[in-house]
């Protein structure tokens, strides 16, 4: 929408240019405002410092890409309407084209947002290439704000992995709350899937303690070769060793946020925010050095293998900060913090 706008309003300042051109007279000496040609100066100049200070990327503040070179592509046109000036008219011009790829530039920066999961479509959702989501040793953290418990749920994954391949063939992992009726609402779970045969799952939950509804709180799971660990806030609430190991998922598998992978209508209700992916097992004192605050760039830690952050309006598609996976968006509804 925005490029079309853009060549419809260049297509106008073309056909303008065409038509005054037929009047000009070159023989003779040119006059131009004076105040015009130092506004323009003024505001091409302004107009550059802003396309060579600003950045683009996926944080708030940033720019969406490729906003930069479609400001520039604009200055440039303006630059040659007023280079071509032989009357104000054209200088009045010149600024109109400025004006107009200024506030399309402007509506291009990210804006601070973040997700709201609160439907049976409600999901980000990636492919997997394969089972480097769902290695050995991992660790998967992230914060989320409940809003409600849904009582025809049972169970609400959050983030994850967990796979049937076929049949009962199960693999990967996931971080999930109860609702009722078969548990105490808000309990949390971290379960893998260990194969074909019994028990298909290992699901140990947290016990004595309930997600409180409309507050954050950082959940971080860990996974070292069987033993499994769960912290809420910091605290480590749950240690398990597994009596199987994890089964990997295949390759095509799924990485989704906010709901589940195999099962439909198991979303989440309420925010998710700070999604990140470890492919080694995190210290208690890694895990809360980092419990209330999106991480800083540069996102190049060699152990960091997925990083949304989640707190940025980016559209339908979504890369996560290491450039490795992409999440497909719907149904979410992007709220101001």
């Amino acid at each position: 929408m925005k490029t079309k706008a853009l060549l419809l309003f260049g297509l106008f300042i073309g056909s303008f240019l065409t038509f005054t051109s037929c009047g000009d007279d070159d023989s003779g000496s040119v006059n131009l405002d004076s105040n015009l040609v130092a506004q323009w100066e003024t505001e091409v100049e302004e107009a550059r410092q802003l396309a060579a200070n600003s950045q683009e990327g996926s944080l708030p503040g940033d720019y969406f890409p490729g906003a930069i070179a479609q400001l520039e592509e604009e200055i440039a046109k303006a630059q040659d309407i007023f280079d071509r000036a032989t009357a104000d008219i054209r200088i009045e011009s010149a600024l109109l084209v400025l004006e107009f790829a200024l506030k399309e530039f402007e509506v291009s920066l990210v804006q601070e947002a973040i997700p709201l999961f609160s439907n049976l479509a409600s999901e980000m959702l990636s492919t997997v290439p394969d089972a480097a989501l769902s290695p050995d040793e991992f660790t998967a953290e992230f914060r989320v704000r409940l809003q409600s418990y849904d009582a025809d749920q049972i169970v609400a994954d959050m983030v994850g992995t967990l796979n049937q391949v076929s049949g009962l063939n199960t693999s990967g992992w996931a971080i999930r709350y109860f609702t009722t009726p078969f548990a105490n609402t808000g309990v949390v779970d971290f379960i893998i899937g260990v194969g074909p045969e019994a028990p298909f799952f290992v699901e140990p939950d947290v016990p004595d303690y309930i997600i409180p509804l409309n507050e954050w709180v950082h959940i971080a799971a860990t996974y070292n070769n069987q033993n499994m660990k769960l912290y809420i806030d910091g605290v480590k609430l749950l240690e398990f060793d597994s009596p199987l190991p994890m089964n990997p998922d295949p390759a095509g598998s799924f990485f989704r946020i906010g709901n589940s992978v195999f099962k439909d209508g198991r979303y989440t209700n309420g925010n998710i925010i700070d999604v990140r992916f470890w492919d080694v097992e995190r210290t208690e004192e890694e895990i809360n050095d980092n419990l209330s605050d999106f991480l800083e760039p540069p996102f190049d830690h060699p152990n960091l293998k997925l990083y949304f952050p989640l707190n940025a309006n980016l559209g339908k598609v979504l890369t996560d900060e290491t450039k490795t996976y992409k999440v497909d968006v719907a149904g979410v509804t992007w709220q101001e913090q």
